[in-house]
């Protein structure tokens, strides 16, 4: 039985100038983590159950892609935790996104809603 483990992946040849690295982590427990700011964009995976935020009261989507954020944030794990997450170089995540990076500035965006505003913008154009 695995209580936590964390791993961190370095990015295929073709993504290395795009993606910083991966992080993997399983966790059994439950736990309450400050987190900083790192100044990069990243896509989030929950497998498992996903985190409760305590700036927004609430546990993330399954799937969100965070904003550069500039505050720090306490994360707690209830348990059951497999997440998978790619960090952006800070300039890179613009080139994967259709839509300007600065609007997901400290803002955690649930995949299936940012999906929603690039259809409904290229059904416009």
């Amino acid at each position: 039985m695995i209580q936590e483990a964390f791993r961190v992946v370095k990015p295929c040849s073709p993504l290395e100038m795009y993606v910083r690295y991966h992080w993997i982590l399983h966790s059994d427990t439950t736990s309450s983590q400050l987190t900083f700011p790192i100044g990069c964009m990243q896509l989030v995976f929950h497998k498992g159950t996903p985190l409760y935020v305590s700036t927004s009261g609430s546990l993330q989507s399954h799937a969100i892609v965070c904003g550069q954020i500039d505050y720090p944030a306490y994360m707690k794990s209830l348990r059951n935790l497999k997440m998978i997450v790619t960090v952006f170089e800070p300039y890179a995540a613009g080139c994967f996104l259709k839509l300007p990076c600065y609007l997901l500035y400290n803002r955690e965006v649930a995949a299936e809603d940012l999906e929603d505003r690039m259809i409904k913008a290229e059904k416009r154009s």
